[in-house]
């Protein structure tokens, strides 16, 4: 087992297959009432979208996916709806979702850096390139915009085309008058320190 965060509760099925290291996690977040902890099995001939948790981190965490987070949505039906109809025609990459806060929602926020709820983003953990990381966002001009099957579609369209840019965690450039002189000066030494967390 390769365990990157000591120490790990790891789980195993009645089989001996290792269902998650994440145990610890796992227990915080759904408790002893999930007892046996069996994982929800991917059937690809239908994809339907499965509930983010620590009970599927091994998938979520280690291959590109496409994640919905709306916490307390009062719409939840409408939106698993559509989810499962757009996860039906792209089969190729699992769908999750989660219309609550758990410990897998904070984690998808606190990689991203992202509070917008309803979160809707194509990620793979596993990645540190940062090339993998991919948020829905409004069309610009647009203040806010709901998301639909129609949306969703076309962001995970977008994404197997090769049209999205990868999401970056970034400050905002600094206004024109005090970057231009400095940054653009060939006889300045430019130190750049970059805060990540």
């Amino acid at each position: 087992m390769s365990v990157d965060n000591p120490p790990a509760l790891a789980l195993f099925g009645p089989s001996g297959k290792l269902i998650t290291l994440d145990g610890y996690e796992l227990l915080e977040e759904q408790g002893s009432a999930s007892y046996p902890w069996t994982v929800p099995v991917r059937d690809a001939t239908t994809n339907a979208a499965r509930e983010l948790s620590m009970l599927v981190s091994n998938e979520w965490r280690n291959k590109p996916c496409v994640i919905f987070i709306a916490e307390e949505a009062k719409d939840s039906d409408k939106y698993l709806t559509a989810l499962n109809s757009v996860a039906a025609k792209h089969t190729k990459l699992p769908f999750f979702y989660s219309f609550k806060k758990r410990i897998s929602t904070e984690t998808v926020r606190d990689t991203l850096n992202v509070k917008l709820n309803p979160l809707l983003c194509i990620i793979n953990l596993k990645d540190e390139s940062f090339r993998t990381k991919f948020v829905w966002s409004p069309p610009a001009g647009a203040a806010a915009a709901p998301i639909t099957e129609a949306t969703i579609e076309q962001f995970v369209a977008d994404y197997e085309s090769g049209k999205l840019k990868p999401f970056l965690k970034s400050a905002p450039r600094p206004p024109h008058d005090r970057y231009d002189p400095v940054v653009c000066t060939p006889a300045c030494v430019l130190v750049v320190v970059l805060l990540t967390h």
